[in-house]
């Protein structure tokens, strides 16, 4: 019996490749990635500066389920600059942003 898939013999590298170049597919991909690298960067941070999300909440204000959403993988939302720097200016960072020009479309 012949396998009827299309994906055979083709890598998620491809995969993404060929999905990357809807624009609209592109667009959610790079939110995600932010997402993903905000959670991450939060999570880490906390964890290096020896806090728990209690603990964090409590210096903070923020709740320790908002915490625990920003920085689940699965979370919805980006939180805005100012949630942002609730959560990390107590642990001893300051937040830069920084512009990179957009390559030009092919």
């Amino acid at each position: 019996m012949k396998a009827n898939n299309k994906y055979i013999g083709s890598t998620v590298e491809d995969e993404l490749k060929k999905k990357m170049k809807d624009p609209q597919f592109a667009e959610l991909f790079k939110l995600e990635q932010i997402k993903y690298e905000i959670s991450e960067l939060v999570k880490t941070t906390r964890k290096k500066a020896g806090l728990t999300q209690k603990q964090l909440a409590e210096v903070t204000g923020i709740h320790q389920a908002a915490i625990a959403r920003i920085e689940s993988r699965n979370s919805k939302l980006i939180p805005s600059i100012e949630v942002l720097r609730k959560l990390f200016v107590p642990m001893g960072f300051n937040i830069n942003f920084s512009l990179h020009k957009l390559k030009k479309a092919a």
